[in-house]
Formats: C-alpha cells, structure tokens, sequence
C-alpha cells in the first residue's frame, strides 16, 4: 500500500510518518498501525496540488480543512516533523545495516 517511512511499533505503523501512495501522500501520525492524529494529506492531480489537514481518530476521518494561506503554516509544520521522522528513520536503517554487516 504504498510507500511508508517513519515510525514503528510492534510490526505496524506508530509515531510520524510519510505514506506515499499514488498521487496522494500523508504527512502526519499514526498509532498502532492506523492514521491518527492531525496529518497533512497532499493530492497531485496533473500540476496542481491540493492539501488538506485532516484530524484522524484510530483511522477515521473526523475532520478535513482545505489549505488556505491562514492554514499553510500550520501544514507546513506537520510535513516538516513528518519528514524529519522519515529521515530519521532512514538513518536508523543505515545504522542497523552497518551494524549486521560488521
């Protein structure tokens, strides 16, 4: 189902992630393997990006915002700790394969 970088716990998705799926990525937190929390969700239809925030219950959708200039802000925070948890993640890979490798 895409691409996921970021937290895990137990085998499933858990903390701040990136999911990249088709057209359509999410920024944001996850718990127990569901969305949860306040995210950002990026849709790219053609050369036009529409973002919302969303609000997130174990998975369901409780709220979405279209994302204005009074709310760009507030996206931007929410992909730039995503994206931070994503690099973080990925070092954390690199050190565990430096590690099995010797």
């Amino acid at each position: 189902q895409g691409r996921f970088a970021g937290a895990f716990l137990n085998d499933a998705r858990h903390g701040t992630g990136v999911l990249e799926c088709g057209p359509l990525t999410y920024y944001g937190p996850w718990k127990n393997g569901k969305r949860h929390g306040k995210g950002v969700e990026s849709l790219l239809i053609g050369s036009t990006r529409i973002e919302c925030i969303s609000v997130i219950h174990e998975g369901v959708l409780v709220r979405r915002t279209l994302v204005t200039v009074q709310y760009k802000h507030v996206a931007e925070a929410l992909k730039r700790d995503a994206r931070r948890a994503e690099e973080e993640a990925e070092e954390a890979a690199e050190k565990a394969l430096v590690l099995a490798n010797g």
